[in-house]
């Protein structure tokens, strides 16, 4: 009964954390790596023991699949050839003045 409250108190507080991220226009990853490291030295937060199996089957695939969903590879008619990039840096390097 007690993990089910813990747990149910850490989703509602990354939820809360998430919401209040967008609100402010911050990334809600570094808002909520703030707020777990200000609760981590909070002396009355009890200690959580959670078993390496719970975190790669549990908590690993929805992260995983979480970041494949919103990553968008760039598109081929978009992108230059490496040589064209490496050779045109030591071009606008080399100019000088007007």
């Amino acid at each position: 009964m007690v993990l089910a409250l813990v747990v149910t108190g850490v989703v509602l507080a990354a939820l809360a954390g998430s919401a209040l991220a967008h609100r402010l226009d911050v990334p809600a990853p570094l808002l909520l790596t703030v707020a777990g490291a200000v609760v981590a030295f909070v002396p009355f937060v009890p200690d959580l023991e959670i078993s390496d199996e719970l975190l790669l089957i549990g908590l690993l695939p929805p992260l995983l699949y979480a970041a494949s969903s919103r990553w968008q590879p760039s598109s081929p008619s978009r992108r230059r050839p490496s040589t064209a990039r490496c050779s045109s840096s030591p071009r606008w390097w080399s100019r000088s003045g007007p």
